[in-house]
């Protein structure tokens, strides 16, 4: 059902010019949603798909497999190889002397 938008702390705006076609299916689509204006379903609207995309970009999930394989690397880490230790040698010559 629809999300009632907190009307008291509205600061900006958005903007968007649209076909006729459209603004004719986002104010039906408003409608059967439940809501009282387009804007406010173009604002729950827009809002969910920014939030998908946040979880999306933030969130990393992995197969059982690759979950194993993290923990098992976790909890037995690989010795360091010659790269590795050059780098950490590297990186505290740089840090440490700056």
């Amino acid at each position: 059902m629809a999300t009632v938008i907190d009307a008291e702390n509205k600061t900006e705006r958005v903007v968007s010019r649209v076909t006729p076609d459209v603004k004719a299916l986002l104010t039906q689509a408003a409608s059967w949603a439940g809501f009282s204006s387009i804007n406010q379903f173009m604002v729950h609207s827009a809002m969910q798909e920014a939030e998908r995309i946040l979880r999306q970009e933030q969130v990393i999930q992995l197969s059982p497999r690759d979950t194993q394989a993290f923990l098992d690397a976790l909890e037995n880490p690989p010795k360091p190889n010659a790269a590795l230790l050059k780098a950490a040698k590297r990186y505290r010559v740089t840090v440490t002397s700056a």
